[in-house]
């Protein structure tokens, strides 16, 4: 059932003694999507976590794909990854002007350019058809706070998914090791080093440079930074604030 170890051509590949790190993005990060499709509960998380698809050949002989959900007695240490959240939620805009693409046409990246305008553009968008002010537990105080925020949706999904990860991994009593985006571009070696050191690995090979990503603090104003801070206090757990409560907003 896998997880699999890829063999690649004219490299030599050994299976580690004791961990394989492998990368899961659980669910819950939808974009433009109604809440009834990223409200998620610790345990439909959980399962969405250990769950994906694997190759393998169909009746034909072609390559096919399968949806297959892994045992949960498979994962045994986990690597939880955060990234200042004014950037993570700029990169989603990114990634949604990539798949369109192939997807939405040369219309949509017209009127969304790959820039601080077409941004906006796309959380206003969002922000006017978002059904998160809607919900009952949402009171005036949080609708408030809510339309003060550029993709309002976005940035709760970014603390629900970091305050399930941390409940799923609590739940199972799983070691976790924390590691920041900045991290890597701060002290790379260090960083290196205690990884390795949590997934019990020797350093071999030629280790590849790290390519910092920007920084997209400009793309809001100073106004909506204090108020995406304050949202992200409101919902998120002690164990997320803790690791989000230094970024620079």
């Amino acid at each position: 059932q896998g997880p699999f170890l890829q063999l690649t051509r004219d490299r030599t590949t050994t299976v580690p003694s004791k961990y394989i790190l492998t990368k899961t993005h659980c669910n819950a990060f939808c974009a433009d999507c109604k809440p009834k499709n990223y409200l998620e509960t610790p345990r439909s998380f959980e399962v969405s976590c250990r769950s994906g698809k694997r190759a393998l050949i169909d009746e034909t002989g072609q390559l096919a794909k399968q949806a297959v959900t892994y045992d949960q007695s498979l994962v045994a240490k986990a690597v939880h990854m955060f990234r200042n959240p004014l950037d993570n939620v700029v990169a989603r805009f990114h990634l949604e002007y990539n798949t369109a693409k192939s997807k939405k046409g040369s219309i949509w990246m017209e009127t969304h350019p790959y820039n601080q305008t077409g941004f906006a553009t796309w959380c206003k968008e969002m922000d006017d058809t978002s059904l998160l002010p809607t919900m009952r537990w949402i009171d005036p105080e949080l609708m408030d706070l809510l339309r003060k925020v550029p993709c309002h949706q976005e940035f709760f999904r970014y603390v629900q998914w970091h305050n399930l990860a941390f409940d799923v991994t609590r739940g199972r009593g799983v070691p976790v090791h924390v590691i920041h985006y900045h991290d890597y571009s701060e002290n790379f070696e260090g960083t290196l080093t205690n990884l390795l050191e949590f997934l019990e690995l020797p350093r071999t090979g030629k280790v590849e440079p790290f390519h910092a990503g920007k920084e997209y603090g400009s793309y809001y104003t100073k106004k909506q930074r204090g108020a995406i801070k304050r949202l992200i206090q409101e919902f998120a757990s002690v164990d997320t604030w803790e690791n989000v409560k230094d970024y620079a907003f």
